[in-house]
């Protein structure tokens, strides 16, 4: 059996709705499939690395494609009676840091982190990723 983790975009399981992925900090092991499900506005799950947070991956190393779902407008979904979804399939268990590029949206706190190490670095943690987003 595959393993599938959801993460919600936009609103949370109890219709929590803010600039938030939910859960924002996952760990999923090689081989997971990750889907994110748009629910309200219009997002994005972006790629970038912790030191440079709220920048395409690919605008800071252009030899990394990165992830990118594109910009999913909910509403033009929910008129089908569907909901839009992106699915990722965990390569490795190196931290995958993931944004949302529409607007201020990241700097507002619009951040996650599947399979965060603060083991290995105690200060690359979501929250201090966060608290540099702020500032991007």
């Amino acid at each position: 059996a595959v393993d599938v983790q959801v993460v919600s975009v936009g609103k949370s399981a109890t219709n929590g709705t803010g600039l938030k992925f939910f859960p924002s900090n996952i760990k999923a092991e090689v081989g997971t499939m990750v889907q994110f499900q748009f629910w309200v506005g219009n997002h994005t799950v972006t790629q970038s690395n912790f030191d440079n947070p709220c920048i395409p991956i690919n605008n800071v190393n252009s030899s990394i494609k990165g992830l990118f779902s594109g910009y999913m407008p909910v509403a033009a979904s929910a008129d089908k009676k569907m909901i839009p979804t992106y699915t990722i399939e965990i390569k490795d268990n190196k931290p995958l840091w993931l944004f949302c590029s529409q607007g201020q949206h990241c700097q507002a706190g619009m951040s996650m982190v599947i399979n965060e190490n603060t083991a290995a670095n105690s200060s690359r943690s979501l929250e201090n990723y966060q608290t540099l987003a702020k500032s991007a």
